[in-house]
């Protein structure tokens, strides 16, 4: 009985705070505590990776959401992404297939499947796919690309 009746207050004190909670928060912040949660995840083997015909790169928006855009970018064997920078996005990538040297203002890193590089803004990188020691030609680079806030096309500019 004791332990019902304490449910019961709970119950009524979770009710009667409600709206004091919610009173105090932007209108931001209610929208993002009422929003559904949302898993994303992103499998490889559930998505087309093929490159379109004629094209040196891809990208394709995967998920956008009000605080970060996901995307695939896509880069032929022998394609770069030039050097550039943003000034108003953090970036993520995350290579997901394939092999690349991701040159970060002036150094050059090695990345593989799995390897992640994170871009504060302001900061000069590009992406190429890397050469195999034996010789042989290279392959197409799948990444995963987080962009914190929002990609938006303008916020890229050519770095020298």
């Amino acid at each position: 009985m004791r332990a019902d009746r304490l449910r019961r207050l709970l119950a009524v004190t979770a009710i009667l705070s409600l709206p004091a909670l919610t009173g105090c928060l932007t209108e931001r912040q209610r929208a993002v505590l009422w929003q559904q949660p949302a898993n994303r995840v992103l499998a490889p083997d559930k998505i087309d990776m093929t490159l379109p015909v004629g094209k040196s790169y891809s990208l394709a928006e995967w998920d956008r959401n009000g605080t970060q855009d996901m995307m695939l970018l896509l880069l032929a064997p022998n394609a770069r992404l030039e050097k550039r920078y943003h000034k108003l996005h953090d970036l993520t990538l995350v290579i997901m297939r394939g092999t690349a040297i991701v040159t970060v203002e002036e150094t050059r890193y090695f990345v593989g499947p799995g390897s992640a590089v994170f871009l504060p803004r302001m900061t000069a990188y590009a992406v190429e796919p890397q050469k195999p020691k034996d010789g042989s030609a290279p392959t197409e680079v799948a990444a995963l690309l987080v962009f914190t806030p929002p990609y938006d096309p303008q916020d890229a500019y050519r770095a020298n």
